[in-house]
């Protein structure tokens, strides 16, 4: 029998109708299945409100942990309000929901001025693990990243070592966990980034690599907070050209 005319199983066959009723050639080549991403908003709105909220943020001569904290956590307690309501960003952070997500905060990538590519991190404990049965949202991500960076503890931010002479990003994601080492200060996100893809995801989707979806969150002190928020936006603006 030729491919053309191949059979599909009930899975590829809703697939198909899924794909043609958004306007998309179906192939049955590609894998289907996989969970996409909706997180993109809620990662864009984590960050700009850090840098809405940043001008008024203890810093220089006001500076205490303690007033640091509480006004970072009054900035995002009241975001996971306002976000809860907000039907333009989808609830769940994929399609389909997935049961446990993750985040691991990170002070800089492996190249300190482009941040590099996340498959290279060495792998850390996640900072924030979201377990939750009828799926991860919106709000469960805005709430325990909250508590995570301006709860009561300080967060740990890791910082990987450079890479020795001759050493490459392992592409499997298994550095060894001594390329990193740990600090423990107060912090503002500047960037976020993920693993996406596979050659057979569905064409214009971005889709989770791994069984549980992780974001890599860069953080800084807030003393190189606009430093850091300049830097890539010199990046971004150079890679347009």
């Amino acid at each position: 029998m030729s491919p053309e005319k191949q059979e599909l199983n009930p899975v590829q066959q809703q697939d198909k109708e899924d794909a043609e009723s958004s306007g998309v050639e179906y192939d049955s080549d590609l894998d289907y299945s996989q969970e996409e991403i909706n997180w993109k908003d809620v990662v864009r709105i984590i960050q700009e409100t850090t840098k809405e909220a940043f001008p008024a943020s203890p810093k220089g001569n006001d500076f205490s942990e303690q007033a640091f904290q509480t006004y970072w956590h009054g900035v995002f307690s009241q975001l996971a309000k306002s976000i809860e309501s907000d039907n333009s960003i989808p609830q769940f952070l994929t399609t389909p929901p997935v049961e446990e997500f993750t985040a691991q905060l990170f002070a800089k990538g492996n190249d300190d001025c482009t941040l590099g590519c996340p498959c290279g991190l060495p792998r850390i404990p996640a900072a924030i693990k979201l377990e939750n049965s009828d799926g991860v949202t919106k709000v469960d991500l805005i709430k325990a990243f909250t508590e995570c960076m301006y709860g009561e503890k300080l967060p740990k931010i890791y910082s990987p070592a450079p890479f020795e002479e001759g050493q490459q990003p392992d592409m499997k994601f298994t550095e060894a966990p001594d390329r990193a080492w740990s600090k423990i200060a107060p912090s503002l996100v500047y960037h976020s980034d993920w693993l996406i893809g596979s050659e057979k995801s569905k064409p214009g989707v971005d889709v989770i690599v791994g069984e549980v979806p992780n974001i890599f969150v860069y953080c800084c002190g807030p003393d190189n907070f606009l430093k850091k928020v300049e830097e890539l936006s010199k990046k971004n603006a150079t890679q347009r050209k």
